[in-house]
Order: structure tokens, then C-alpha cells, then sequence
């Protein structure tokens, strides 16, 4: 991808940036921003339709490379799922078949840099499950499921709302285990408690 423009004025000028871009990803695949890319295979777009391969990951640039703001589109057209990717490997989120997120940089103090996402419906409204879990509930590949998250105490516990659906097990001896007012807690909160010590809780 690698193209350049006359002005008015006769003069030669690198582009800015790309408008639009489609990549058939068939391997994992670091990006560049166009700036910087010296005609390299994968630069970024701002509009990019992408069609993964089964597992396929995508890396962002580096967001040091660029200012706060920074932003582009990335429509998975293919089958699979597209996993996205940091700059320092730590991945950002997923984009399911069919699926649309917008990028942009809100932090760019480190090549990883901080990356805002806001996912657009396919069609119909959707989310991506990690969106949408809270206490109790956690994401497994694409579907929501039921968690019981363990609290292990040999001390006083003190339950407050974020022991929703935990499973507190008490290891010590004679212990209070203490709760918050049911108003601050809120109508079907519940936890389960466990006694495996040597008191009386």
C-alpha cells in the first residue's frame, strides 16, 4: 500500500493516512501506522475490513507513535473472530464474525498505550459477552455463564456488595462474618458461606 499525491503545486506529498483498506489475515499480523510504515505490508486505515483466519491474532502499532485520539474502524467481514492485540501483546478485545469496532489511542505514554473501543451492532443490536459480565457471571468465548468466584478468610469477614454470588470459605478459628445493610445490598443478593475452621462463625 504505498502511494503518493500531487498538490496543486506540483509538489509530491506522502499521504497521511489511508482511507480504506481489506486485508485477507491468514497468519498473526503486526501493523503500522502509515506514517511511519515505509510501504509496509500491513498499514493501518481508517476504515479496514478484515477477514481472519481461523485463531489469527492482529497487533496494533505502537500508540507512542501517535497522539491521543488517534482512531480507525475494523469490520470483520470473514467467519472467525478476529482477536486484536496491543503493541506490547496484551490483548485488547475480540471482534466477532460479522462484527464492527472503532479504535482510538486515549493513552500514548507507552507503546501498549490505552485504547478506547465502542463496538457497533452487525445488523442487529450486540455486544461482546466480556462487555456485559458482572458478580456471578463471567465470559466464556462468546456466551455469558455462571460463576461462584472463592473468598478464602482464616479472619473477620465483611461481605458488601462485591461478594454477590461469591463462596466464602472461613479456615480459621471463631470467626463474625459481618454484612452490609439489605438496603445497600440490594433485592436477590446473595453469597454462600462455607465454615472449614475450628470456631463457630
Amino acid at each position: 500500500m504505498t502511494a503518493s499525491y500531487t498538490d496543486v503545486f506540483g509538489n509530491t506529498l506522502p499521504p497521511s493516512e489511508y482511507a480504506y483498506a481489506a486485508f485477507a489475515l491468514t497468519a498473526d499480523a503486526t501493523f503500522s501506522w502509515p506514517y511511519n510504515s515505509s510501504g509496509a505490508t500491513n498499514t493501518i486505515a481508517k476504515i479496514m475490513e478484515i477477514t481472519p483466519s481461523v485463531g489469527v491474532m492482529m497487533t496494533f502499532p505502537a500508540a507512542n507513535q501517535v497522539s491521543t485520539g488517534e482512531d480507525f474502524l475494523i469490520r470483520n467481514v470473514g467467519s472467525q473472530t478476529l482477536t486484536v492485540k496491543g503493541n506490547a501483546g496484551t490483548t485488547i478485545g475480540t471482534i466477532v464474525a460479522g462484527g464492527a469496532q472503532y479504535f482510538y489511542v486515549t493513552d500514548n505514554s507507552t507503546a501498549a498505550g490505552v485504547w478506547g473501543q465502542v463496538t457497533y451492532g452487525a445488523g442487529s443490536s450486540s455486544a461482546t459477552a466480556g462487555d456485559l459480565i458482572g458478580y456471578g457471571i463471567k465470559a466464556i468465548s462468546s456466551s455469558l455463564n455462571q460463576s461462584h468466584p472463592i473468598t478464602t478468610s482464616a479472619s473477620d469477614v465483611a461481605v458488601d456488595s462485591t461478594y454477590r454470588a461469591k463462596l466464602v470459605i472461613t479456615t480459621g478459628g471463631a470467626t463474625t462474618v459481618s454484612m452490609a445493610a439489605c438496603v445497600t445490598l440490594g433485592d436477590d443478593f446473595f453469597f454462600m458461606l462455607r465454615n472449614s475452621g475450628t470456631g463457630t462463625v
